[in-house]
């Protein structure tokens, strides 16, 4: 839900007033994550590509839930809307970058960027909107934080949808200094640490 949200975010900052119908998702890798996002964008009828080494799991998800089947090296090269990443880390790098035909990656694996300042910026250099990881995934442990506070599922549901919110602040922030949108969310993080 919170990388759903995120999405929704970077759709937003980068002002597409298209119908969720008319906007294209490819997943990389349809584990807990992923298989998850994609339920949640073919309920608001996006268009999903997805991808997993593991053949077994798109021959159970996609016809399950509509969705379009990718072949891993494809899963780069599409002209669409947004590349989620739910899979390995390390995926943007110097070979995967320039074949990015998206205005938006915004997904749920960890450590996605090979060289954090490098590739962040290459991410920015190209014209591509990055949701960092670490801000964008941190649905997880809301959520277990909020389990371990003995609140409800319903009440760490309304707490991963600020996600959206400290995106469009680090996107905002980015635009504005002119550095990646890692580097914006490493300094918001610090602000918001230093202000306790």
């Amino acid at each position: 839900y919170g990388v759903f949200r995120g999405i929704g975010a970077g759709r937003d900052f980068l002002g597409d007033v298209r119908s969720w119908s008319e906007y294209r998702v490819d997943i990389q890798g349809m584990g807990g994550v992923g298989s998850h996002l994609a339920q949640e964008l073919r309920q608001r009828n996006v268009q999903v590509w997805a991808t997993d080494t593991q053949e077994e799991k798109l021959l159970n998800a996609c016809p399950r839930w509509g969705l379009n089947q990718a072949t891993p090296q494809d899963i780069f090269t599409f002209h669409h809307d947004c590349l989620a990443p739910c899979a390995m880390g390390q995926i943007l790098n110097a070979q995967t970058i320039p074949k990015l035909n998206v205005s938006l990656v915004a997904g749920g694996a960890n450590d996605q960027l090979l060289d954090e300042h490098i590739h962040a910026l290459a991410l920015k250099s190209q014209g591509v909107l990055y949701a960092p990881d670490f801000v964008i995934n941190s649905g997880g442990l809301i959520h277990v934080a909020y389990e371990r506070l003995g609140k409800s599922s319903e009440q760490a549901r309304v707490k991963t949808a600020e996600i959206a919110h400290t995106l469009t602040e680090i996107f905002t922030h980015s635009e504005q200094e002119n550095c990646s949108t890692h580097e914006s969310a490493l300094r918001v993080a610090q602000r918001k640490l230093n202000s306790r």
